[in-house]
């Protein structure tokens, strides 16, 4: 399929039927084209799409235009597994809606604008600058630059009629396997197809990285814990072990430990994995789930900061709430000089509209170093850093849980984390993983990965004089 859409030379996509929505759409795309036409001629660098939002003005997000746009963005298409391989092997592709059409380059660039859309309904600009990406990557330029494990990731949440597509839906699309290395069967389970491709890229990769995908609970039963069950539509946006910008290294360099046996292996029967590691700590505390409900997020924050207090000041030295706004984004987002002072401009904007909403609500809510924080800029800038920030932490935490170790570390854990579950980190994974142990004493079973901090660059894993423990995982 991927060489037949390559040696296309238009494919052609079919959304449905027209309704009422789709002239205003069609009507539209060309003023949000001109309004990323303005925004470029202003800015030449940095992130076009708030600029658009600027051109646009944000009362346009309330209207039936801006509406009719996140509707068609809604339509089941933008959420189907095939989709990626057609669009993104694809030369040139068109977008037909009814008796109207329009390529699909300019339908998607009007997506972007809706990451800025504060209503949060439409997850499509996700899929549309996925496949912005991959469309980028295609070709000799980018050898090697779209792994196979990377794109189980980036297509976790995508829907497709047989599950068993999850994982041959982006063979095509590959850029590092061999022909004939992993081919389709139908005939197998799925739960088959799921424990062979996990062996596959524990084997082809020499790491557990594949494991950053364990969503809980599973759909599918009799699947080892550490296997993930693709099946699942998880709440969380972004795997902290596929954040490759962010580098995170918490088992340290490469060391010449463990020579005298494998690092990490699978027992004959395919059903416990052995690795290496150590074991950095325990959950003592776990707050609330944070969700992406408008109406719980508020509350939800205002317990976590709570959390952050009781630890700081902090083991690294810094104190709340430095270490809060670094464990909302697990330290993500803009790199580069002055990069703590820029995310924390960030965090404190978003901190301002979210007092300024408790306040309206409550006004004893407020804390009382807060009473006083009030813009210092206008409130056009305070906004567009506020969503900034919102955008980064919806991505890291939203289906997370906060915890506090018992050592007094704080971390974003998976939502069905349990206190006593433990925190361990593996030689050949650059993030740490929730562990719990098994009826079987001596074993485990993954929960899933998580992020601690003052954990991820690597120097508190290297400085421990704990034994390493061989993990035996069922």
């Amino acid at each position: 399929m991927g060489d037949i859409y390559r040696g296309a030379a238009v494919v052609d996509i079919w959304l449905g039927e027209e309704d009422t929505e789709t002239v205003l759409v069609m009507e539209y795309i060309p003023f949000i084209l001109q309004s990323f036409s303005n925004s470029d001629e202003r800015h030449k660098t940095g992130d076009e799409v708030p600029h658009v939002i600027e051109v646009l003005g944000i009362l346009t997000l309330n209207s039936p235009k801006w509406i009719a746009l996140r509707n068609i963005f809604g339509r089941p298409y933008f959420r189907r597994m095939w989709i990626v391989q057609e669009v993104a092997l694809g030369k040139k592709s068109v977008v037909y809606c009814g008796s109207h059409s329009v390529s699909w380059d300019d339908l998607t660039k009007s997506a972007l604008c809706l990451e800025g859309d504060t209503l949060r309904q439409v997850e499509a600009h996700r899929v549309v600058k996925m496949i912005k990406e991959l469309k980028r990557l295609d070709g000799d330029e980018y050898p090697g630059h779209r792994p196979f494990v990377n794109l189980l990731h980036q297509s976790f949440n995508l829907l497709c009629t047989n599950p068993r597509d999850k994982i041959y839906g982006v063979l095509g699309l590959a850029s590092d396997l061999r022909p004939g290395e992993l081919l389709p069967d139908y005939s197998l389970s799925c739960q088959k197809v799921y424990h062979t491709v996990t062996i596959f890229c524990i084997q082809k990769y020499s790491s557990l990285e594949v494991l950053c995908h364990v969503r809980n609970p599973k759909e599918l039963p009799g699947l080892p814990s550490w296997v993930p069950d693709w099946t699942v539509m998880s709440k969380i946006q972004e795997s902290l072990g596929f954040k490759s910008a962010e580098k995170y290294c918490a088992a340290g360099g490469n060391t010449s430990r463990h020579r005298s046996r494998p690092r990490l292996y699978i027992s004959e029967d395919n059903h416990i994995l052995y690795t290496s590691g150590k074991f950095v700590d325990r959950i003592r505390k776990k707050g609330p789930i944070l969700c992406n409900e408008k109406w719980d997020v508020d509350e939800i924050l205002l317990k976590w900061e709570k959390y952050a207090h009781t630890v700081s000041p902090y083991a690294t030295g810094e104190t709340y709430p430095t270490i809060l706004w670094r464990t909302l984004i697990a330290d993500g987002g803009t790199r580069g000089k002055d990069s703590d002072r820029t995310r924390q401009q960030l965090y404190e904007a978003f901190q301002n509209l979210i007092e300024r909403n408790r306040g309206l609500k409550d006004p004893s809510v407020i804390s009382h170093d807060r009473k006083n924080w009030k813009p210092v800029e206008e409130m056009s800038i305070v906004n567009s850093r506020a969503m900034e920030f919102e955008k980064l932490m919806e991505a890291t935490s939203f289906g997370r849980r906060i915890a506090i170790t018992e050592h007094g570390f704080l971390g974003l854990v998976p939502g069905d984390a349990q206190v006593d579950d433990e925190i361990c980190i593996f030689e050949t994974v650059s993030i740490p993983f929730v562990l719990r142990q098994a009826q079987q004493l001596g074993y485990h079973k993954v929960v899933g990965e998580c992020y601690l901090q003052g954990w991820m660059d690597g120097s508190r894993f290297q400085n421990l004089t704990s034994v390493d423990i061989e993990f035996r995982i069922l």
